[in-house]
């Protein structure tokens, strides 16, 4: 999968399906279709893909938390935040993702 990804990523004709926002828009869809083994799974790909992303390690918790891994979402929502800073993202979406991950965080430690 990841290097179908990677070198999908490359060729124009390929980044509409394997683009982070489409490989986490089928991993919600997993998700809401209470396919959590399989989301997770995908959300799992997305963040070695796209190790540098925030938002998909912000995603990754989701599904972590969900399938009650809780230590594994909380370890995944503090990267979330590490990651923030060096993000090229908008700003406005950054702190989407930081108010995100904080929830998360601040349920996850109670």
């Amino acid at each position: 999968f990841r290097s179908a990804a990677q070198s999908a990523g490359k060729d124009a004709r390929w980044t509409w399906v394997f683009n982070e926002r489409g490989l986490n828009g089928m991993a919600y869809q997993l998700l809401n279709d209470k396919q959590v083994f399989l989301a997770v799974r995908l959300f799992e790909e997305i963040a070695l893909c796209y190790s540098d992303s925030p938002n998909a390690f912000d995603s990754l918790a989701d599904a972590y938390e969900v399938a009650g891994r809780h230590s594994e979402a909380l370890r995944s929502a503090q990267q979330a935040i590490t990651l923030l800073p060096v993000s090229r993202l908008p700003d406005n979406f950054k702190e989407q993702i930081r108010q995100s991950a904080a929830q998360k965080i601040k349920r996850l430690t109670k």
